[in-house]
């Protein structure tokens, strides 16, 4: 709660109504990254599952962060990795809105088990994400003076409180994510965003600084909004680990791949024609 409260108020602090909306305008930004994050992430999400003959729980586990997009990291990464924040921080807002109708309309077809529950996981989503970002940009609306005395202190909270996250999904499930690795579990994940990341960077076709932002959008998984179906419908403790387990690398993941797009940003070849 305080990294997602803390990160998004501090983004809307930061953030006017315009600059959210100019990304949205970017015609083949938007396709590009509605049908990576809804059709590619998904569809992978299937393949690797059946293609590795995953367990179950852990395919079930799978499918359900290849349905959440719009991580609310990404401003983060796409940062770290020097690709335009105002345009992560406009697709975060479009994926997770697109997550909040995705989730409940198309994963109950890939997952019988699953009961459709639309508000269940859509509501927290609203309230942990979407109301503190346009609350700050409400307040920016407001006084941009009040807005910028209190934004560093709230980003601060949400940097803060994502390493306590990081590390806490690791310490209290070390036994748990022990017993995985028997298995083709995180083999699966390890090869879910590779992929992923691969196929957002070529699929793009654009600058180096929008492929970069379109690899990192989508192997930057909500799962945040996958958990919720997890733990409210299913309640499959297997199924939760193995969200948990892809949560942590999800999260190392982007961060390595952010700072290897940093480092390395002069010194990847663009093709021709890009």
């Amino acid at each position: 709660m305080a990294f997602l409260i803390g990160t998004m108020l501090g983004i809307g602090l930061r953030l006017e109504f315009r600059a959210l909306t100019g990304a949205w305008r970017d015609v083949r930004l938007v396709g590009v990254a509605l049908a990576l994050n809804f059709l590619v992430a998904p569809a992978l999400a299937w393949l690797v599952a059946r293609g590795l003959f995953l367990a179950e729980s852990h395919a079930t586990g799978l499918l359900l962060l290849g349905g959440g997009a719009g991580a609310p990291f990404l401003p983060k990464v796409a940062t770290l990795a020097r690709a335009d924040g105002g345009s992560a921080v406009g697709l975060m807002v479009l994926l997770t809105l697109g997550t909040i109708a995705f989730l409940p309309l198309v994963l109950p077809w890939m997952i019988p088990d699953l009961p459709p529950d639309p508000w269940a996981i859509a509501r927290p989503l609203i309230f942990t994400v979407l109301l503190p970002l346009f609350a700050g940009m409400a307040f920016r609306s407001v006084s941009k003076r009040f807005a910028d005395r209190i934004g560093p202190a709230c980003s601060g909270v949400g940097t803060a409180s994502l390493g306590v996250v990081f590390v806490l999904l690791v310490a209290l499930n070390l036994r748990g994510l022990a017993g995985l690795l028997g298995s083709a579990a995180l083999f699966a994940v390890v090869l879910y965003l590779l992929t992923l990341f691969a196929a957002g960077w070529w699929l793009s076709a654009a600058r180096r600084e929008v492929r970069a932002l379109q690899a990192l959008a989508v192997t930057s998984r909500n799962f945040g909004a996958a958990f919720v179906p997890a733990t409210l419908s299913l309640r499959n403790p297997d199924v939760s680990l193995m969200l948990t387990a892809s949560a942590i690398a999800s999260l190392a993941f982007c961060f390595t791949a952010a700072t290897w797009l940093r480092r390395t940003r002069s010194a990847i070849p663009i093709p021709r024609g890009s």
